[in-house]
């Protein structure tokens, strides 16, 4: 009779079984991670909302927006740059810095409405996203 030694099934059996254990770790893990939801609303700390064509209400004048710092106005039929300049923001401000020709900037302040749709210039005009010229 020919006796075979029980070890190396044995060992095999425990090596199967301590596999089996370390994965199931790592797919439960993987399984309970929250995922980020993501918003479709802009933050305001982020800069590519302003980004794109901004029309003026009841004129035929254009803001264009590059962000990070770069901006245009634009007017006519064909629009032409009329004037551009940089910006900053902060929060829900934004300054724009148009040159002059002494050198001298002039500056322009705008106010975001919570939902980023329209940008207020005082008492001189509201500006609304709009389809390039």
């Amino acid at each position: 009779m020919i006796r075979r030694s029980a070890g190396p099934v044995a060992l095999l059996l425990v090596l199967a079984l301590m596999a089996c254990r370390k994965s199931e770790p790592a797919k439960k893990a993987r399984a309970t991670k929250p995922v980020a939801a993501e918003s479709s609303a802009p933050h305001a700390d982020d800069p590519a909302w302003i980004g794109g064509t901004w029309e003026k209400q009841g004129g035929r004048e254009w803001l264009l927006f590059n962000p990070p710092d770069q901006f245009a106005v634009l007017s006519g039929k064909p629009a032409t740059i009329k004037a551009r300049g940089k910006y900053q923001m902060q929060a829900k401000y934004v300054t724009l810095f148009v040159p002059q020709p002494n050198g001298i900037p002039t500056e322009r302040y705008l106010e975001a409405a919570p939902d980023h749709q329209r940008l207020s210039e005082g008492s001189t005009g509201v500006w609304v996203r709009g389809a390039p010229p």
